[in-house]
């Protein structure tokens, strides 16, 4: 009894000590790690995922294409993959796109108020086919029940828009084809409300956009326009350009891997810049080259610090010069290290997401491409890895909590406190065409006492920006945890703000001499496309990477051109064979008047609806079997889609209410079908259940 009284005083006195001074943290067990990780067995994914997402319950969105084939639209499918499953062909949930917006290249965030995933814009997907012109709607993914809906859409249509999560829990947007003129700002109670700023100099494509820690928004457009938004988003400032054209376009990339830190790398060339934007003025630096030039390649901010590189090619979108190794970026030293390959090209339409285990799935490709990557693999970093190819022991930790608001402490359970070296946030990913706005890395200072962390979350809302992140508990060998997920609240305080670290170290490439300016420049025009170029008469010409001619002028009209094509001029000089990305100039163009659709054919569908008791019961046929997708329109508003099915009950539905339904006729285009009301009166709908974001349990 003396003896154990002895003991817990002895404890006592240690558990003081630790809160005092901090408990060093104890070297990790001895363990030799594979640099090179390891890669995971290729396996089949539903469709090709030219957009990613992991949800704030821990789920992976993946959307992009009608099926596993080349065949661009999101009007009709999405999946939702559990990572937990432990296998890419394993644990999928795919989903029919039950809405009427086509969400094929558009801009996905989670919404930081709700947890669920907001979807702005896309494309137009009209008489069985895509428009490539955007779309103005807005789309929710419920991330508890994986259902879409559609909610009051934006001022301006947008295709390909970019977006971030403001500080006071609202996302700013910007950009997109067709919504070039001005920004907007939406929460979920406002809706989408326009701003007065005038964005048209600024080009459409995806810009890139980050929160910094004064609060304002900084970016740059793929052609290297940099610009700042005010906190308040009344005033848009633009900071010059980039002096080199070789580190921009749109298969370039970007990453805020420390506050208000930029590492922008990929694209044109194999040059990396670092870009400063703490100051009134972004500082612009080259830092040193990656082992070759890599057009669409994917980012992923690693939780130890580093930036992994996945993908892309020497020839935009071709099969030339890939390169299927992970490529990874330390700020330790500043340079970049090659390590092991994947199995498959990644290039135009290609993802890359950190998951809570902190591997990487890696995916898509295609539609259009030389590859159709309806496949996907995982990525385990070294961090993962030991040198005899297993698994490195892991810290664990559990939760009591796992909503927080900024400037909390987070009590973390763990019988492995005493070998924690830092504690890390990485905020919840939502990646397409080689850019996720939302990466970010917090480092969060913690005490450590025997079997417990206290760790601090920045008193910051431009720092730790709203929304659900990944908590990782990195041990002294620089092998992390498995994250769990926790939500930082919306704010608006904005607190003291640590100085942002020094410029990574390792040597700068001394400047090249400046090579000869190739250029060619494209315009988009309501008839097609216009290509003008100074790099040789004779130039071969390549469209979405297939032959498409040789000229002898120094200029081509495509009649066949959309916003979307990608071109490429080849010429041959004295210093070889040179191919030369076509830009766009930025010129607006109205967006195109849909063709006048054909007549619509004799009826030969039926459709009747009869009052059942809570609703109405429709029913329909199409004797001729055109299709097995009906949209149904209830007094003349959309109301839902159906498929493999002729029948539908609306519950909502009343007496005196009209309905027809829509399908598609090969050849002819669309059938509407009003239907017969029979019967009588029908049952007032039953009250709508009230639903609002639950409160997450404690996380074992």
């Amino acid at each position: 009894m003396v003896i154990r009284s002895w003991w817990l005083r002895c404890g006592a006195v240690v558990s003081v000590l630790t809160m005092v001074i901090g408990l060093l943290a104890a070297p990790a067990a001895a363990v030799t790690l594979d640099p090179n990780g390891s890669w995971e067995e290729l396996g089949d994914w539903p469709l090709i995922a030219i957009h990613a997402a992991l949800t704030s319950e821990g789920d992976v969105i993946t959307y992009g294409t009608r099926g596993a084939f080349a065949s661009q639209s999101g009007s009709f499918i999405y999946d939702v993959w559990d990572p937990a499953s432990g296998d890419v062909e394993g644990g999928h949930d795919t989903l029919q796109n039950e809405t009427p917006t086509d969400i094929f290249c558009n801009l996905q965030l989670n919404d930081p108020s709700s947890g669920n995933l907001v979807m702005f814009g896309g494309d137009v997907f009209l008489d069985g086919q895509a428009q490539n012109y955007g779309n103005a709607d807005i789309v929710e993914f419920d991330a508890t029940t994986r259902a879409l809906s559609s909610l009051p859409g934006m001022t301006l249509p947008r295709w390909y828009g970019s977006g971030v999560t403001l500080p006071d829990g609202r996302i700013y947007i910007q950009g997109g084809l067709n919504g070039e003129a001005f920004p907007e700002v939406w929460d979920p109670i406002n809706g989408a409300q326009a701003l007065d700023m005038d964005t048209t100099e600024l080009y459409w494509y995806y810009p890139r956009l980050f929160v910094v820690p004064d609060g304002r928004i900084f970016g740059f457009d793929t052609n290297g326009r940099m610009f700042t938004v005010s906190q308040d988003l009344t005033t848009l400032t633009q900071h010059g350009k980039f002096a080199s054209s070789g580190v921009v376009g749109d298969g370039s990339s970007a990453v805020q891997y420390a506050p208000g830190k930029i590492l922008q790398f990929g694209g044109r060339s194999n040059h990396t810049y670092y870009i400063d934007a703490n100051g009134p003025e972004p500082v612009v630096t080259r830092g040193p080259n990656m082992s070759a030039r890599r057009s669409w390649v994917d980012a992923v901010l690693l939780p130890d610090g580093r930036v992994l590189a996945i993908g892309g090619s020497g020839v935009k979108n071709e099969l030339d010069g890939t390169k299927k190794s992970a490529e990874i970026w330390d700020p330790a030293t500043g340079e970049w290290t090659e390590y092991s390959m994947g199995a498959v090209a990644r290039l135009y339409h290609s993802t890359a997401l950190l998951l809570p285990d902190a591997s990487v799935l890696v995916a898509g490709g295609g539609a259009p491409g030389p590859l159709v990557n309806a496949n996907a693999e995982i990525y385990k970093p070294g961090y993962m890895v030991t040198a005899g190819g297993v698994e490195a022991p892991r810290p664990e930790y559990s939760l009591d909590d796992t909503e927080y608001d900024v400037g909390d402490t987070i009590t973390i359970s763990s019988g492995d406190a005493a070998q924690v070296a830092s504690v890390r946030l990485v905020k919840n990913g939502a990646v397409t065409h080689s850019f996720n706005p939302e990466q970010r890395l917090i480092d969060l200072p913690f005490a450590a006492a025997i079997g417990e962390l206290q760790a601090t979350i920045p008193l910051s809302s431009s720092v730790v920006t709203p929304g659900s992140y990944l908590l990782f508990l990195i041990d002294g060998a620089g092998v992390p945890s498995e994250a769990k997920i926790i939500n930082v609240a919306p704010s608006e305080t904005t607190g003291p703000v640590d100085p942002p670290p020094p410029d990574p170290p390792g040597p700068i490439d001394p400047p090249e001499p400046p090579p000869v300016q190739r250029e060619c420049a494209l315009r988009r025009e309501q008839g097609g496309v216009t290509l003008t170029w100074n790099a040789a008469a004779g130039t071969n010409v390549r469209k979405n990477g297939s032959w498409a001619g040789k000229f002898p002028e120094l200029s081509w009209f495509d009649p066949t051109g959309v916003a979307a094509d990608f071109y490429v001029v080849i010429a041959n000089t004295a210093d070889g064979k040179i191919s030369t990305d076509c830009i766009d100039d930025g010129a607006p163009v109205d967006p195109p008047v849909p063709p006048p659709s054909p007549p619509p054919p004799p009826l030969d569908g039926e459709c009747f609806v009869t009052p059942v008791g809570g609703g109405n019961s429709l029913v329909f046929t199409d004797p001729e079997n055109n299709d097995d997708n009906w949209n149904i329109r209830r007094n003349d508003s959309w109301l839902t889609k159906v498929f493999n099915n002729n029948s539908y009950v609306d519950i909502e539905g009343q007496a005196g209410d009209s309905y027809e339904v829509r399908y598609w006729i090969p050849g002819a285009g669309r059938q509407d079908v009003p239907c017969v009301p029979e019967g009588g009166p029908v049952d007032p709908p039953p009250e709508p259940l009230r639903t609002g974001r639950r409160r997450r349990s404690a996380v074992a």
